[in-house]
């Protein structure tokens, strides 16, 4: 921890001495759930996101350190250097994001912004189960044109691939590397039709499962988007994963529907929404069934909470009192295809903190 705060404080004081923009965010919160499989309720400090932003002329550095509960684990989760020469060519190098569908480069780790209290699990993070390409550490080139009426733009991603298998997730830890590709129209400003695809293999010894984890993956992604800040919000998002190694596939994805039904002066935003979310796959994939694995001995969960074939219908709504604090109630019935059926009830109360912003 002291260590995080130190190199924290050190960019922070180096971007003052520059001439350029510095913006520093805290996001947080707390938390509820009860879970009809458990039977129980329970309560939690939320996960610290803390997002430092310094932008100069055609240069922007990003570090994203967060801070995981209950267990106080520390990691960087974004830092990158990005370098821009018009709209049109963009180079980014450090830790990122991949370039698979939208939500994933929008909804940070930081959800104090995101409609939802948690993301859908095909687009989770890698320790949570999220079977897709979440974070790497590499290169990225991407742009936005104009091109009549629309917006096209791309994105090429050469990554060191996924971080399932306990493996540092700051360098790489096989031979082999990642490739994600994007191209994506933008009929209006905020909207966005794209195709997004990777190609990812791996090769290492896990200690956690005790063997050596050999797949490769070639994903493909579709999303339609309608996402109008202070307006309506539809997010639709498809992936198929062919694992190559075991010959079978897995495929899923969700639906987002939100839409304010009241903004005024004592409530800022009042907004219902409704998620529908699949996963499937054929039994024998070696990835998925691995996944599982490493979930059941890192976290001890049972196949239905960590990654289970499932069909999910989640109803909720966020209540923003302002733009900085939120409240957000969820129910949500899995239909679990080979475990029982279960449902649960969040409540989240969650803050975003404008340390500093110049």
């Amino acid at each position: 921890m002291r260590r995080i705060i130190i190199t924290l404080l050190t960019f922070i004081a180096v971007s003052f001495g520059e001439e350029g923009n510095l913006s520093l965010f805290i996001y947080g919160g707390v938390r509820s759930e009860y879970l009809s499989t458990e039977n129980n309720t329970n309560f939690k400090i939320g996960d610290t996101d803390i997002l430092s932003i310094f932008a100069k002329e055609n240069f922007e550095i990003l570090m994203e350190v967060f801070i995981e509960q209950p267990d106080n684990f520390v990691d960087f989760e974004r830092l990158y250097l990005r370098w821009e020469k018009f709209d049109i060519f963009r180079v980014t190098l450090g830790k990122f994001h991949p370039s698979l569908g939208y939500a994933s480069m929008k909804w940070h780790h930081g959800l104090h912004l995101m409609t939802l209290p948690d993301r859908p699990q095909i687009i989770n993070f890698e320790d949570e189960g999220g079977p897709l390409l979440a974070h790497g550490v590499g290169i990225r080139v991407d742009g936005l044109e104009k091109v009549g009426s629309v917006f096209v733009g791309y994105s090429f991603n050469v990554i060191n691939g996924n971080q399932h298998f306990g493996a540092d997730n700051s360098a790489d830890f096989d031979k082999y590397k990642s490739v994600v590709a994007k191209l994506y129209i933008k009929p209006t400003h905020f909207s966005e039709i794209g195709i997004s695809g990777a190609y990812d293999p791996t090769d290492v010894y896990s200690e956690l499962l005790n063997k050596r984890v050999r797949t490769t993956n070639r994903i493909l992604g579709l999303n339609l988007v309608y996402d109008k800040p202070g307006g309506a919000e539809f997010i639709a998002e498809y992936y198929k994963i062919d694992e190559l190694i075991s010959d079978k596939s897995a495929w899923g994805g969700f639906i987002l529907i939100s839409y304010p039904l009241i903004k005024g002066r004592n409530i800022y935003e009042f907004r219902p929404f409704l998620l529908l979310e699949k996963i499937d796959w054929e039994t024998g994939n070696e990835w998925f069934t691995n996944v599982l694995e490493r979930l059941r001995l890192e976290e001890e969960e049972d196949e239905y909470t960590a990654l289970a074939k499932k069909t999910g219908y989640t109803l909720g709504f966020k209540l923003s009192f302002n733009p900085l604090i939120a409240l957000k109630l969820s129910y949500t019935y899995s239909d679990n295809k080979d475990e029982k059926d279960a449902w649960n009830v969040k409540a989240v109360l969650s803050f975003m903190i404008p340390a500093y912003g110049g």
